[in-house]
């Protein structure tokens, strides 16, 4: 799934954010957003499936929803690589890896879940 800058800026709020947002509060978080484009933004977001209606409340004289991701970064980021690329960035840092330590803990990761698949 491929997101412009803009759709990236908002999504960033609200894995900073780590609660349910309304458009205000994005603004509110990070001013430097276009107030006109922000509720585009999150209409698409939305349209997408990346953001999720949690609530609905009244904000002054006017309701408001608020939204939650239903993408989390780490899984937008892993989603980034392609297979390929992250064998490649894998294999980079196994090399270059010089505590014993983490490497056990990758190999004992790497064994448990081939022994998941195997079952």
């Amino acid at each position: 799934m491929k997101f412009t800058k803009k759709e990236q800026e908002v999504l960033e709020v609200f894995w900073q954010a780590n609660r349910p947002l309304c458009v205000r509060d994005i603004l509110d978080i990070n001013p430097k957003l276009n107030k006109n484009t922000v509720p585009v933004v999150v209409k698409k977001l939305s349209d997408r499936g990346c953001l999720a209606v949690e609530s609905i409340q009244k904000v002054a004289k006017t309701f408001a929803q608020y939204y939650i991701p239903t993408i989390t970064k780490e899984e937008y980021v892993t989603q980034q690589f392609t297979k390929k690329n992250f064998q490649h960035l894998f294999a980079n840092f196994v090399k270059k890896e010089d505590n014993v330590e983490e490497l056990k803990q990758l190999a004992q990761l790497i064994n448990e879940r081939m022994n998941q698949l195997e079952e």
